[in-house]
Parts: C-alpha cells; sequence; structure tokens
C-alpha cells in the first residue's frame, strides 16, 4: 500500500479545480502546491506518530473524524461543506503539529510555489482532512496508536519518494529526519554493495589462483533502476517551468495594479516576496539536468523582455518611479542571475 497513490487517487482534476477556486490561486499553482503539501502533511503526521504521545493524540483525531466528511471525499470541497471543512481541517493541523511547525510548512511551500502564505495555509486547511479520510479508509476505521506508529514507519520511503524535486523539509525543525529515511536506506544499499565488493576476491581465491587472476576484474555491481528517482528528474524541468510561471503572473498582475504612489506602495511587499522566490529558483536552476537548463534560460528570456517592458511603463507613472524603481530593479535583476 501507498498512501500517497491512495490519495492522489482521491484527489480528481475537478477537485483540485475546486480547491483553486477555494483559496484563490490558480489551478497549476494549486496543482504544484498540492504536489509540496500533501507529502509534507504526511512528513508531519510520520514524525508525530513516533512517539507515544504523538501517536495518541494522532489516533484520537482519525478516530473522531467527522463521518459526513469521510463518508464522501469527492463532495468534500462542494457547497457548504468546504467552509466546514476548511474549519475541520485548521483545527486539526494545529493540534497535530502546533503553530510553529505548521508556520515553517506554510513558509517552505510558499517559498516553493511563489504562493502567498495565505493561500499556502488555506490550501493545508482543507487538505487535512482528505488525508486522514484517507488514512482512515485505508486502515479500515478505528486505529490504534501502535498502528499508526507502524503505518508511518512502513510508508516513510513513500513519504520522502513523493517530495518535490528541489523541495526540501530539512531546514524545518523536527522534520528532517523524516527526509533522511530514504537517504539511511540508500546509505544501507551502498554498504551492502560494498560487503559484496570485498568478499567476492576471497570467493574467487577459493576456486584456485588462475582463476582468480582471470576474473580479478569483477564486473560493477548493478544498482536496480529506481523509477520514482526517474520521475522525479523528468519532472524537474517542468516544476521549475511552473513556478516560472507563476511568478511572472503574479509578477505582471501585481504591476497592472499600480495606477499611482498609493497602488505602488502596496505592492511593495509582493515584488520583493518575487524577488525572494527568484533567488531561491536559482538554487534550484543549479540541480537541475543539463538537457533541461536550456528549456529554463528561454523561457526566462522571454519572461524578463516581457516583464521589463511593462516594468519602464509602471515607473513612467507619475510618483511611482522613485518607490518603485529600487524593488523592481533588484527583482529583474535577480531573475537575470537565475541562470548566471
Amino acid at each position: 500500500m501507498n498512501i500517497i497513490e491512495m490519495i492522489k487517487n482521491n484527489m480528481s482534476s475537478g477537485m483540485l479545480n475546486q480547491l483553486s477556486s477555494l483559496i484563490g490561486a490558480s489551478p497549476e499553482q494549486t496543482k504544484a502546491a498540492a504536489g509540496a503539501a500533501v507529502p509534507s502533511i504526511l512528513a508531519g503526521m510520520s514524525k508525530l506518530s513516533e512517539s507515544r504521545d504523538g501517536a495518541d493524540r494522532l489516533s484520537e483525531i482519525l478516530n473522531n473524524l467527522d463521518p459526513s466528511i469521510i463518508g464522501n471525499l469527492d463532495g468534500m470541497f462542494t457547497g457548504d461543506k468546504a467552509e466546514k471543512v476548511q474549519q475541520q481541517g485548521g483545527g486539526m493541523l494545529e493540534k497535530l503539529l502546533g503553530g510553529g511547525l505548521l508556520a515553517g510548512l506554510v513558509s517552505a511551500i510558499g517559498k516553493f510555489t511563489g504562493s502567498g502564505s495565505g493561500v499556502i495555509q488555506k490550501l493545508l486547511a482543507f487538505l487535512a482532512p482528505l488525508i486522514m479520510g484517507t488514512i482512515s479508509k485505508s486502515l479500515g476505521g478505528k486505529t490504534s496508536a501502535q498502528g499508526l506508529t507502524q503505518f508511518f514507519s512502513e510508508q516513510k520511503n513513500n513519504i520522502t519518494n513523493a517530495m518535490p524535486a528541489g523541495f526540501s523539509l530539512g531546514n524545518i525543525p523536527g522534520l528532517g529526519s523524516v527526509t533522511a529515511a530514504a537517504e539511511r536506506t540508500v546509505e544501507g544499499v551502498k554498504q551492502g554493495v560494498s560487503a559484496m565488493t570485498w568478499l567476492l576476491p576471497v570467493l574467487l581465491v577459493g576456486l584456485g589462483i588462475a582463476l582468480w587472476f582471470y576474473l580479478r576484474e569483477p564486473e560493477p555491481v548493478k544498482m536496480p533502476a529506481n523509477p520514482d528517482l526517474t520521475k522525479k528528474l523528468g519532472d524537474q524541468v517542468g516544476q521549475m517551468t511552473d513556478s516560472i510561471n507563476n511568478l511572472f503572473k503574479t509578477a505582471t498582475t501585481s504591476l497592472e495594479e499600480i495606477k499611482d504612489a498609493a497602488t505602488a506602495e502596496a505592492a511593495i511587499p509582493k515584488l520583493k516576496e518575487l524577488s525572494n522566490n527568484a533567488e531561491d529558483m536559482k538554487k534550484l536552476f543549479g540541480l537541475l539536468p543539463d538537457a533541461g537548463k536550456a528549456t529554463i534560460k528561454t523561457l526566462l528570456s522571454t519572461g524578463i523582455e516581457k516583464l521589463k517592458a511593462l516594468v519602464d511603463k509602471v515607473l513612467a507613472i507619475p510618483g511611482v518611479g522613485e518607490k518603485l524603481k529600487p524593488v523592481v530593479d533588484g527583482l529583474m535583476a535577480k531573475l537575470t542571475a537565475v541562470t548566471g
């Protein structure tokens, strides 16, 4: 059983469209944010299940889920039910993760996707009941603390493998150990291969000196293909493309709303946030496979050229240039530096 796949199967395209409308984001932004949010919430639950107190809290919430929600996961974001789901989801996350850890998740996902904290907070609140309901159904209803500890222990690699390329929970206190599970598994495989490398010559000696000389250059051990890793590498360019498109779309909207000095002042926080996102993209660009870098360079070059024309137009508005120029100059410089 893979809980990530089960949750994905419950999230139809229609449900994602409903979510995007409820949180005030585009379907593309919602999909990208959900792709990071689902494994992040599960990582928080997994960490919680490692302690008896945490597993008890998780068990209590799962065993007291509203039957009207988990009985119809497909319709949980429709009509008046959506508001109830959001309220209950927000309460679940506060009880499970606490304000500090929840704020860390919101910040990490927001920076990765280029979405505002308010949008991410709403998304997490809506997703929590869906995730909890899927877990409850997969475990057949009532769950014990011990059962949840075992469940999340078995799901750690699935959760880690579902993290989008370039996204990490390592900087959020308490969640780094969840991400490290896969690294420990890989290290274990490496040690096993190392042991085989030392054992092979010994076995060959037993076959005779001549045979040993014949076989002293063994074929390299071939690791089995990792479809999850292959998929991640293939998705990297697509995910960064979505992030860049979302950034340019948000920047364009923010600049087009500027009509005078007052609206320019109001736009500054959002433009500074986009500037920080552009700085993060530079790190992600370095992780891309070489074949994808040319695509991203072309996308950025085209977007920067279009944005520059809009920037020049906005800066020409009386009273705007002196307030906005340092901010937009910084944004344009960081966008240009992404591929540099």
